[in-house]
């Protein structure tokens, strides 16, 4: 299967996974594409989509945890922000109960690859969107290999770190043009609201608060809402500012499109980024990401669209490709269809990414 951008997509087509909105199927693998599916797609927020084919991968790439763990991982997240004033001895059990799950895989994973492939919708960011920090966050944190029991921790803290972002309306986190003032502030409190949510709460461990408060925190003092500088922000914070930045770009939001992958990438490692955020970090999670994941698209120098059949860790930017479209846009057919290893082609390179 491909993970194909809406646009390129034409009715008729399969879906080659299940699209869902929280714990909704909205559309089921194996469902024929039509006309208004795309449009509504589109509205939601949703930009790509997998779709079956006649060359197909083994199967579509999940990010670093299963389906089943993020799902789970995804219910207690949803239990606990919809009811952030009542976080009980159950709703806690479920968080630690799926933090737990994410540790145990990320761990039993010998060849861990950021690439997560996750199809969200604006009414379900903030779920998904915690669950995606925690399964980016525990794979810097393999990679830095750093102990089980901070592990435990990091994820427990990825699923709640936006707790606090649930006291402010929705006309704010969803609006398209610019934010006031007031509501920009409103914005910037959200990390003070968790943690004095999660302080509250007995039972919880004090670092979880201070990951909470801290998470958007800069080394070089530029972040918020405290303006920290270097060691005055908890280690364990400065790893989930780098999973937190490069889920949040790679998002689909009212007011913006996601970015591609390779230029979150880019910007990430850029000399501005790099004064942002922890070293250690910031080069662990270079170290595992992969710019254009299996399953996506890519366009040549050439003018072709190919599909991405297998990432490398060690040299990213040249994967192994299969041509699908022609440079003028004309399906190649399946006999026809090259699998082309980029390190041994001179000639060819990627010019952009399509999703």
């Amino acid at each position: 299967m491909r993970l194909t951008p809406i646009d390129l997509v034409e009715p008729g087509e399969i879906l080659g996974t299940d699209v869902t909105s929280g714990n909704k199927t909205i559309y089921p693998k194996g469902k024929q594409i039509e006309k208004r599916d795309l449009e509504n797609l589109k509205k939601r927020g949703v930009f790509c989509i997998y779709l079956e084919d006649a060359t197909p991968l083994d199967d579509a790439p999940v990010g670093t945890i299963s389906r089943k763990t993020r799902t789970l991982a995804n219910d207690a997240v949803i239990q606990a922000l919809n009811h952030p004033d009542d976080l009980s001895a159950a709703r806690l059990q479920a968080l630690e109960n799926a933090s737990h799950s994410m540790v145990e895989e990320i761990l039993s994973n010998e060849h861990i690859k950021i690439q997560v492939h996750d199809l969200r919708s604006y009414d379900d960011y903030t779920y998904k969107h915690s669950v995606n920090v925690a399964a980016v966050s525990l794979a810097i944190a393999k990679n830095m290999s750093l102990p089980k029991s901070q592990l435990e921790l990091i994820a427990l803290a990825a699923l709640l770190h936006d707790i606090g972002k649930m006291g402010i309306p929705l006309y704010i986190l969803n609006k398209e043009g610019p934010l006031t003032d007031n509501e920009a502030h409103q914005i910037k409190e959200h990390p003070i609201h968790g943690f004095e949510i999660l302080s509250s709460q007995p039972g919880t461990d004090p670092i979880i608060w201070a990951i909470a408060l801290q998470h958007h925190e800069m080394m070089d003092g530029s972040g918020y809402p405290n303006h920290r500088m270097k060691e005055d922000i908890n280690p364990l914070s400065r790893v989930l500012t780098v999973a937190d930045i490069w889920d949040a770009l790679r998002s689909s939001r009212p007011y913006k499109k996601p970015w591609p992958t390779e230029k979150v990438t880019r910007h990430l490692g850029s000399t501005e980024m790099r004064s942002k955020l922890d070293s250690d970090c910031l080069s662990a999670f270079l170290q595992i990401v992969m710019p254009y994941p299996e399953g996506s698209m890519v366009r040549l120098n050439s003018g072709e669209i190919c599909v991405v059949v297998e990432s490398r860790s060690e040299q990213p930017e040249l994967p192994v490709i299969r041509k699908i479209l022609s440079a003028t846009g004309r399906p190649i057919e399946e006999r026809d269809r090259q699998t082309i290893d980029l390190m041994n082609v001179k000639h060819l390179s990627i010019a952009s990414a399509l999703s």
